[in-house]
């Protein structure tokens, strides 16, 4: 075969790989307290999702010193062949759990991350650590929730009955081994916050921050809102939130709490997520411009009787290695 024709069909091989990459939608999550691992299902509409590894775990807890063996809370993304995994490692303590794979079965040794450096103040919690890729400034950013002594003991009235008063925090990364110092990401609203989800808005061009608001009922918390962030993310960029979408308070499951938001945007429209962990069941919304939102969460199926706080999100299907059956 000619050179030419050789370079032809090499082309054409590719462009036909190429051409049968589809886009899905994964949904790793944990269940019962996290101490079986994560575990990881996929959908190509969004409201159907099937179990990945026949319902097994993808990922199992690393069994850390000072009880930090627990993958709660995952928040997978994927970016330039290797998708990046972080999660809660137990319910106290100053850490997080991050590690890496390029296909979502072979992964690197877990790293314990430490956000708060040692000599400042060190957090009582480090809850619900979400990662995304800031391509604005080609960086990782990595938020969460952490209750701090000075916060909890400043007598403002915003701690929650379970004793935290949550601030978001975030911090920027390039190569998951150095890290910008914490800082606020939200600007305080007086109230303790936690599980933020964050997605980019083409056509805002803006950041949009899912969230839950951390009281009681009573006080007009345990919903989901929405907060929003110019392109260039800063210390408490994101500002004021919206009224409540779903939740307690809302025409949208508003007799379930909520939690653990996750949003993203797929086929022309935007889904919510979050967890109805009091009714013991997943929920999910959809919208077509953030504001209008219609309870979708008769229509969904899930392997799982109760998924417990996953993060959806968007890859191509030959990036993953198990096999997607429906």
């Amino acid at each position: 075969m000619r050179p030419t024709r050789l370079l032809l069909a090499l082309s054409l091989a590719l462009a036909t790989v190429a051409a049968e990459a589809e886009p899905v939608l994964l949904f790793p999550y944990f269940d019962s307290n996290g101490e079986n691992g994560v575990f990881l299902a996929w959908s190509d509409d969004g409201r159907t999702f099937s179990p990945v590894n026949d319902g097994k775990p993808i990922f199992t807890p690393p069994q850390w010193s000072d009880g930090q063996h627990l993958t709660r809370d995952p928040s997978i993304v994927w970016h330039d062949g290797l998708y990046h995994m972080v999660w809660t490692s137990n319910w106290v303590g100053r850490w997080y759990g991050y590690a890496n794979s390029p296909d979502l079965k072979t992964w690197s040794d877990p790293q314990r991350i430490q956000p708060f450096a040692d000599g400042a103040e060190q957090p009582n919690n480090v809850w619900a650590p979400e990662i995304f890729r800031d391509h604005v400034a080609g960086d990782f950013k990595i938020v969460w929730s952490s209750t701090l002594p000075s916060e909890f003991e400043d007598g403002d009235g915003s701690d929650d009955k379970h004793g935290g008063d949550h601030r978001m925090f975030y911090t920027a990364t390039t190569d998951f081994e150095t890290f910008t110092d914490p800082q606020p990401i939200y600007q305080d609203p007086g109230w303790s916050v936690i599980d933020a989800h964050v997605a980019w808005d083409d056509e805002g061009d803006r950041w949009v921050m899912a969230l839950k608001k951390e009281v009681s009922p009573e006080r007009g918390g345990k919903n989901i809102r929405l907060a929003f962030s110019p392109a260039e993310i800063g210390p408490e960029s994101f500002g004021d939130s919206t009224e409540p979408l779903v939740g307690p308070g809302t025409a949208i499951s508003g007799r379930d709490a909520a939690e653990g938001p996750s949003l993203v945007r797929w086929n022309g429209e935007w889904l919510l997520y979050w967890d109805s962990y009091g009714a013991r069941h997943y929920s999910m919304a959809s919208s077509r411009d953030l504001t209008e939102w219609r309870d979708e969460t008769a229509s969904i199926v899930h392997p799982a009787k109760h998924p417990r706080h996953g993060t959806v999100f968007v890859t191509d299907d030959e990036h993953v290695g198990w096999e997607l059956k429906k």
